[in-house]
């Protein structure tokens, strides 16, 4: 895998009609770090994470990659750069586990790294590491929702790019794959990755993420280290939900518990 490449929004605003769905966001996502995304539903998570990898336009501001503008790649060129976990994947056809898996290697067909043997490579250590190696033959329908989300990875895995963008990337699976799938991410950002996440669960943010951004109306409400962002007022305001926050007895992170919803907030999102 190559070196992570930095990745950035200057007041990125994304519209749908005349409705904004984030507003003047401003982040970094470094290369060695896994950035998390987190907040209510709604607030504009997965619409971040789409412009991000340039499947939504920005109403206004930008998106730079590397330091160059998304609209300056061709999309080949920018398949190479960034891979997609999206939050749902729609695969109707029998394909098996590994024609999925395979299908992460199509952006380097024709390219030094696109001949059999590291094709082959690739797709084997992608579903050794997703352990997905035994499903190789099994058609995907026929899978498990967690045995679908751990097919997906292992085909962003095999794209080999040095930027990963992950929608819910824990969704579906049970404890021992969540954490799987985030020592995953862990392990490629020690290796120089640029990695981007989508997350809902507070706790696993806190334990992976070197920076959280939590969005709130789809605005930055905070960002930061973990520890900085996850404080008890900051996160009843957000979501409406009473906290408190005490010190992971393993993890040097805070770990958030939740106190019910006796004292919820009415909260109109309109």
């Amino acid at each position: 895998m190559q070196s992570g490449l930095p990745l950035q929004t200057t007041h990125l605003s994304v519209a749908a009609g005349d409705k904004l769905l984030i507003e003047d966001i401003s982040i970094s996502a470094r290369p060695g770090e896994i950035t998390a995304i987190a907040g209510p539903n709604g607030a504009g998570k997965s619409t971040l994470l789409k412009a991000l990898a340039g499947d939504l336009e920005a109403a206004s501001g930008a998106i730079l990659l590397d330091g160059r503008p998304l609209s300056a790649y061709r999309p080949r060129d920018l398949a190479r750069l960034r891979a997609v976990l999206p939050q749902q994947t729609l695969l109707t056809f029998a394909f098996t586990v590994e024609e999925v898996v395979a299908m992460g290697r199509h952006p380097h067909h024709g390219a030094a790294t696109g001949d059999h043997a590291s094709n082959q490579a690739a797709i084997e250590q992608a579903m050794q590491t997703t352990e997905t190696t035994p499903l190789a033959q099994r058609t995907y329908p026929t899978l498990s929702g967690g045995e679908q989300s751990r097919a997906n990875l292992a085909r962003v895995l095999a794209q080999e790019t040095p930027v990963l963008l992950l929608d819910e990337p824990t969704a579906a699976l049970d404890i021992r794959h969540q954490h799987l799938v985030l020592d995953i991410a862990r392990e490629l950002a020690d290796a120089g990755a640029t990695v981007v996440a989508v997350l809902h669960d507070l706790n696993l943010a806190a334990v992976y993420a070197d920076q959280l951004i939590l969005l709130d109306w789809g605005r930055v409400a905070a960002s930061g280290p973990p520890r900085e962002v996850l404080t008890a007022e900051r996160l009843r305001s957000v979501f409406a939900c009473p906290v408190a926050i005490v010190s992971h007895p393993v993890h040097d992170c805070p770990l958030v518990i939740p106190l019910g919803h006796g004292a919820v907030a009415e909260r109109s999102r309109t």
